[in-house]
Formats: C-alpha cells, sequence, structure tokens
C-alpha cells in the first residue's frame, strides 16, 4: 500500500496544498496587513506605543497554540462561507475550508513577529534624518514615506519572513482544530 500514490493519482494532495496555501495567506496578510501600520503608529509616536506596548508585553509570549482554547469558545467551527451568508457552489466549498478558528490560529501566529520587528525598524530610524526632514519642511506624511518606511524596510521584512515561518508552523496545528477535513496538516 502505497498512501503518497493514492493521494496523487486521486489528485486530492494538490488540493489539500491548496487549502493549507490559502489559509496561511489569508491569515498572513491580514497579520501583515495589522501589524504593520500599527507598528509604524507605535514606533514613531511614543504615545501610542505608551498606550499599546503594555498589551503587547502581555498577548505576544502567549504561544499560538495556547489561544486554541479561547479561540474555539469564540469562533467554534465556523467558516468564512457562514460569515459571508454564502450557501451553495463552488465559492461556499472553498470558504467552507476557511475556518475562521484557523485563520485566527495563523494570524496570531504572524502577528507579532512583522509588529515587534516594524516598531523596532522605526524606532532605529536616526533622529537626524527625521528633524533634518522637518527643518526642510517636510509634514508627516513625506516623514513617513520618505524617511521611515524606507529606513525600516530591513527590519519590517525580517519581520515579515519570520511571521510567515511561524504561520506555516502555526498551520499545522491549525488543520487539526475540529470542523477540519481538508488541508496537509
Amino acid at each position: 500500500i502505497n498512501p503518497m500514490g493514492e493521494l496523487i493519482s486521486m489528485g486530492s494532495l494538490l488540493s489539500n496544498v491548496i487549502v493549507s496555501l490559502i489559509r496561511v495567506l489569508v491569515g498572513y496578510i491580514l497579520a501583515v496587513l495589522l501589524a504593520i501600520p500599527m507598528g509604524i503608529l507605535m514606533g514613531y509616536y511614543s504615545s501610542i506605543h505608551d498606550l499599546f506596548n503594555n498589551f503587547l508585553g502581555i498577548f505576544r509570549p502567549i504561544p499560538p497554540l495556547a489561544w486554541v482554547p479561547l479561540v474555539l469558545a469564540w469562533f467554534g467551527v465556523a467558516s468564512f462561507a457562514t460569515l459571508s451568508g454564502v450557501e451553495d457552489g463552488q465559492l461556499y466549498i472553498w470558504l467552507n475550508n476557511l475556518k475562521i478558528s484557523m485563520v485566527f490560529i495563523i494570524f496570531i501566529g504572524a502577528l507579532f513577529p512583522v509588529l515587534t520587528s516594524t516598531i523596532y525598524g522605526v524606532r532605529s530610524v536616526n533622529k537626524t534624518l527625521i528633524d533634518s526632514t522637518l527643518v526642510l519642511g517636510a509634514n508627516n506624511r513625506e516623514i513617513f514615506s520618505k524617511v521611515l518606511i524606507p529606513a525600516a524596510a530591513p527590519s519590517i521584512v525580517n519581520g515579515m519572513r519570520t511571521g510567515l515561518g511561524v504561520a506555516w508552523m502555526c498551520l499545522v496545528s491549525a488543520e487539526m482544530l475540529p470542523g477540519s477535513i481538508s488541508g496537509v496538516g
């Protein structure tokens, strides 16, 4: 008996890999879309940093797997199909495979590496660069787009790379949650 051969011949391996890839990408992209702007704001504005840093200090050390019981209590086995109201068709099949609890576990795993690296990158920008652009008459938007983001980009990309690796690790545990009938986990 060759289980791998059976998976390949039935065509289910490719569809399971695609479902897992979509789960990782949705959770990861949501994490990046929240973490980068929040990290830039926390890194640049001390008042925002002071406001959210305690929450970051409390929730960042919690492993993504420790969120599983709470996530199951919050979302159960609800899927994006349930959330969007789609009831039949091919779109329903794909959205039903995207369980909210799975995506949230992946999201939480990817969020903190991206957020902390973005904060570090923005805070490590040389203050002389920011002060010189202010003296030359730059507004906040120009400071962000021409100084902060380009100078912090290496740290941001490093956090994104780390976050993607953590998202893949979280995928395995997320796909073991109740309600999962597909994926490679």
